[in-house]
Protein backbone atom coordinates (compact mmCIF):
# COMPACT_ATOMS: atom_id res chain seq x y z
CA UNK A 1 0.00 0.00 0.00
CA UNK A 2 1.61 3.54 -1.04
CA UNK A 3 0.19 5.66 1.82
CA UNK A 4 1.38 9.19 1.92
CA UNK A 5 1.60 10.23 5.55
CA UNK A 6 3.54 13.60 6.06
CA UNK A 7 3.52 17.11 8.11
CA UNK A 8 4.21 18.59 4.58
CA UNK A 9 0.89 18.56 2.31
CA UNK A 10 1.00 18.59 -1.30
CA UNK A 11 -2.64 19.58 -2.72
CA UNK A 12 -2.12 18.38 -6.35
CA UNK A 13 -5.70 20.51 -7.00
CA UNK A 14 -3.43 23.74 -5.57
CA UNK A 15 -0.66 23.37 -7.96
CA UNK A 16 0.35 26.28 -9.30
CA UNK A 17 0.36 26.84 -13.40
CA UNK A 18 4.40 27.00 -13.07
CA UNK A 19 4.40 23.30 -11.71
CA UNK A 20 4.44 21.15 -14.31
CA UNK A 21 1.91 18.30 -15.08
CA UNK A 22 2.20 14.91 -13.53
CA UNK A 23 3.78 13.12 -16.49
CA UNK A 24 5.97 15.54 -17.01
CA UNK A 25 7.29 15.77 -12.87
CA UNK A 26 7.55 11.80 -13.44
CA UNK A 27 9.46 12.14 -16.66
CA UNK A 28 11.81 14.41 -14.57
CA UNK A 29 12.25 13.09 -11.66
CA UNK A 30 12.69 9.28 -13.76
CA UNK A 31 15.57 11.38 -15.04
CA UNK A 32 17.50 12.00 -11.75
CA UNK A 33 17.10 7.74 -11.01
CA UNK A 34 14.21 8.34 -8.65
CA UNK A 35 11.97 4.52 -9.90
CA UNK A 36 8.68 5.04 -8.42
CA UNK A 37 6.82 1.65 -8.59
CA UNK A 38 3.37 2.60 -10.07
CA UNK A 39 1.72 -0.93 -9.01
CA UNK A 40 1.03 -0.17 -5.32
CA UNK A 41 -0.17 3.71 -5.59
CA UNK A 42 -3.53 4.87 -6.77
CA UNK A 43 -3.91 7.20 -9.30
CA UNK A 44 -3.74 10.35 -6.85
CA UNK A 45 -1.43 8.78 -4.36
CA UNK A 46 1.06 8.64 -7.54
CA UNK A 47 0.44 12.01 -8.42
CA UNK A 48 0.76 13.44 -4.95
CA UNK A 49 4.17 11.29 -4.49
CA UNK A 50 5.54 13.05 -7.57
CA UNK A 51 4.34 16.57 -6.22
CA UNK A 52 5.70 16.27 -3.20
CA UNK A 53 8.95 15.18 -5.00
CA UNK A 54 9.31 17.82 -7.28
CA UNK A 55 8.67 20.18 -4.99
CA UNK A 56 11.63 19.14 -2.85
CA UNK A 57 13.16 18.51 -6.19
CA UNK A 58 16.52 20.85 -4.99
CA UNK A 59 17.93 18.60 -1.99
CA UNK A 60 18.07 15.50 -3.65
CA UNK A 61 22.09 14.68 -4.83
CA UNK A 62 22.21 13.01 -7.93
CA UNK A 63 26.16 12.62 -7.55
CA UNK A 64 28.26 12.90 -4.44
CA UNK A 65 29.95 15.76 -5.80
CA UNK A 66 26.22 17.79 -5.08
CA UNK A 67 27.05 17.09 -2.05
CA UNK A 68 28.30 20.22 -0.26
CA UNK A 69 31.38 19.90 2.16
CA UNK A 70 30.59 19.90 6.21
CA UNK A 71 32.53 21.56 8.49
CA UNK A 72 31.50 19.84 11.53
CA UNK A 73 34.59 17.95 12.96
CA UNK A 74 34.82 14.16 12.84
CA UNK A 75 34.09 12.43 16.08
CA UNK A 76 37.09 11.16 18.15
CA UNK A 77 37.24 8.88 21.49
CA UNK A 78 40.85 9.53 22.66
CA UNK A 79 42.59 6.80 23.69
CA UNK A 80 44.77 6.58 27.57
CA UNK A 81 47.22 4.07 25.40
CA UNK A 82 48.14 2.66 22.41
CA UNK A 83 47.30 -0.99 23.68
CA UNK A 84 44.59 -3.26 21.80
CA UNK A 85 42.51 -5.65 23.57
CA UNK A 86 39.93 -8.06 22.22
CA UNK A 87 36.06 -9.09 23.54
CA UNK A 88 35.86 -12.36 23.75
CA UNK A 89 32.33 -13.85 21.73
CA UNK A 90 31.25 -14.96 25.41
CA UNK A 91 31.23 -11.67 26.44
CA UNK A 92 29.45 -10.24 23.47
CA UNK A 93 26.47 -12.74 24.15
CA UNK A 94 24.12 -10.60 25.46
CA UNK A 95 24.46 -8.42 22.23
Amino acid sequence: MCNIQSDISVDVDDVSNNVPSHAERLKYLTKLGIKIGTDVCTAQELEQLTALLYSFRDIFAVDYKDVPLSNITPHTIPLLNDKTFQVQSSSRAGT
